[in-house]
Order: C-alpha cells, then sequence, then structure tokens
C-alpha cells in the first residue's frame, strides 16, 4: 500500500516539473521563485483563512492546468496576497447582508450602479448607460474596488474577488484610503 505524499514531497515534485529541460541556471531560478511563490503563497492563505496549507496546496493541484506548474501559478492573476485590503467573508451571505441591496459606487464615474463588476448606473435619471467601466485585476486603485474571500467557497474557486465597493463600506473605504 503506497502512502499520500507529505506537504514536502508535493511541493519538491512540482518543483521537479517545473525545471522541465530548461539550462541547469534558469531550472535554478525557476525553482527558487516557485519554492518562494508556493511557500508565501501558501502561509498567507492559511493564516488568514484557517486551512491547513497542504489542504490549499491539494486544491491548487487539483485544479492546475495540464502542463508545467510556473505556467498555472504565475500566470492565473488570482494568486494575490491577502492583506488589509482583502475582505473575508464566511459565505456569500454574510457578503450579501453586507451589500444589503444598497448598491455600489462605479469606481469611475463615481455614480451608483447595481452591477458588482460593470457600471450599468443611469445617469441623471435620463435612460443613458453609465460608464460601462469594468472591475479589472489589472486596476491598481485599491480605494475603488472591493477586494474579498468568501471562505466557505475558497478551495473550490481559489480567488480572490473584486466589486466595486458597496455603497454600505463606502465611509470606510474613503476613511481608510485619506486617513
Amino acid at each position: 500500500m503506497t502512502t499520500a505524499p507529505t506537504h514536502s514531497e508535493r511541493i519538491d515534485q512540482i518543483l521537479r516539473e517545473a525545471r522541465g529541460d530548461f539550462s541547469v541556471a534558469m531550472a535554478n531560478e525557476r525553482e527558487v521563485r516557485l519554492r518562494g511563490f508556493l511557500e508565501s503563497t501558501l502561509k498567507n492563505y492559511a493564516q488568514h483563512l484557517g486551512f491547513t496549507e497542504e489542504e490549499i496546496l491539494l486544491a491548487m493541484e487539483e485544479k492546475r492546468f495540464n502542463g508545467y506548474p510556473p505556467t498555472q501559478y504565475y500566470t492565473r492573476g488570482h494568486f494575490l496576497m491577502i492583506n488589509d485590503w482583502v475582505r473575508i467573508y464566511d459565505t456569500q451571505a454574510d457578503l450579501e447582508a453586507v451589500v444589503a441591496g444598497l448598491g455600489y459606487r462605479c469606481g469611475k464615474c463615481r455614480l451608483v450602479t447595481a452591477n458588482p463588476n460593470y457600471c450599468d448606473a443611469d445617469r441623471e435619471n435620463k435612460g443613458r448607460p453609465g460608464c460601462a467601466w469594468r472591475v479589472d485585476l489589472s486596476v491598481s486603485m485599491k480605494w475603488r474596488h472591493l477586494r474579498y474571500v468568501i471562505r466557505d467557497t475558497f478551495l473550490d474557486t481559489l480567488r480572490i474577488q473584486f466589486s466595486f465597493v458597496p455603497l454600505a463600506l463606502e465611509d470606510e473605504f474613503e476613511e481608510k484610503v485619506n486617513g
């Protein structure tokens, strides 16, 4: 009977796969970067979300594309660190209770929109569509987006999610940015 690999053995296997057919110097550089990424990401998520590093690594590996690991881990864009700008909700219902149907503030035109990720605000009640701005990972203005994790679905999604700032949290976000 074979035993399941340990956490350390899993990481070593990922690193061996990452080495591929690269030159020794490049393979070593990739291994160092990937090991640092895996260790810091697993530690960060475990610390903030209450899962073990092993549970997170298994979820990451379960969702990995067929191909070598650096492609998955460096290009997916969703392996962002959890920090003070990321809120953690236990369930989707907990997030919805905070939003309370009040809507969201568009980060560009600053009008109220019902859509958390796309501005469909009615400009000055004249029936014109909003500015059509979308919440995007590439936008770096923290105060214009709510970054959040839903704990009970995190191991399925492995995502830090984004939306416009809910009106119910707007004052708190402004204070954080300006204070």
